[in-house]
């Protein structure tokens, strides 16, 4: 009993003479983490101001930020660990993290991906937010785009979160990169109606559609045959926006049917609530049918993006 008693003082004597032959190192390396932590608020403070002022996005700029403070951290850290055991050598932890980094790097590979991704964006900004976008499936107004995700609002006011690697690794349309869209119409011509007067109809119809722009101008073609109809291949030019796109379709379809009379054929190939004409191409939603009897079909195509 004794004998074990005495083992016990023993250890616990070296235990405390190790600890206070540790201490000046322990206190060296506490304050030298302490300050490589206050180095490291300085550095990211410095690196946001410098993105700021590089006109870089705001979110970006707090990413890069929380980056410079991290690794400087880490750094500082590390320096401490080697004060305060001196066996301690970061090679070492660097080379036993080398398996367990691939591990990790498959664990959360979407996650960086994603990420690196949302950097990219940012940096590169192929759309920003407020601009109506198509990518996939997926077209709406941006309202956020973050490191992680870019949010969307589409037309039929749906919130949908897209994760920035599918967006950077899949095509994208920007409807509103520019600040005119070109609009397409099909129309047929109607039996009894001579093409001169049909052109003359069709002209005179972009006179009551205020959103049409008046530079480019409109053009009519004649473009072929559509079974034993004649087909006019009508390109006019609008605002960018949805909205915009949709008002002149409405405009334009019912100024030409209310030319062509009764007699007139506008069809759709799509049908959705809104009033307009259909929409065929990827740049903007399909629309509605018309009425039973006429034929129309809308395409609408971005200026120089896609």
């Amino acid at each position: 009993m004794e004998h074990a008693l005495a083992v016990t003082v023993l250890s616990v004597g070296k235990m405390v003479d190790g600890f206070f032959a540790l201490l000046p190192n322990l206190i060296i390396g506490v304050v030298v983490f302490f300050v490589s932590l206050q180095i490291a608020n300085l550095l990211e403070r410095i690196s946001i101001s410098v993105a700021r002022r590089a006109r870089l996005d705001e979110t970006l700029s707090q990413a890069l930020g929380s980056l410079t403070k991290f690794f400087t951290t880490l750094m500082g850290f590390l320096i401490a660990a080697t004060i305060v055991i001196p066996s301690f050598q970061p090679g070492h932890l660097i080379a036993g993290l080398g398996v367990t980094s691939v591990a990790v790097g498959f664990a959360f590979k979407d996650i960086l991906q994603n990420f690196f991704a949302g950097l990219l964006l940012l940096w590169q900004k192929p759309f920003k937010i407020g601009d109506q976008i198509k990518t996939r499936e997926f077209e709406g107004t941006v309202q956020m785009i973050d490191i992680r995700s870019t949010r969307i609002i589409t037309h039929s006011g749906e919130l949908v979160v897209l994760p920035n690697g599918d967006i950077y690794t899949n095509p994208i349309i920007v409807n509103t990169a520019f600040d005119k869209r070109r609009g397409h119409l099909s129309v047929s011509l109607p039996a009894g109606m001579s093409v001169a007067n049909a052109r003359k109809v069709i002209s005179k119809a972009f006179k009551h559609a205020s959103t049409v722009l008046d530079l480019p101008e409109p053009e009519i073609f004649l473009g072929g045959l559509d079974g034993s109809d004649s087909k006019f291949e009508v390109y006019f030019w609008t605002a960018p926006k949805e909205a915009d796109v949709f008002k002149a379709n409405d405009q334009l379809v019912s100024a030409i049917r209310e030319g062509f009379g009764a007699e007139s054929r506008i069809t759709a190939d799509k049908a959705i609530s809104t009033p307009i004409v259909s929409n065929e191409n990827t740049s903007a939603p399909t629309a509605f049918a018309g009425e039973a009897g006429a034929v129309a079909k809308s395409n609408v195509t971005p200026v120089g993006r896609a």
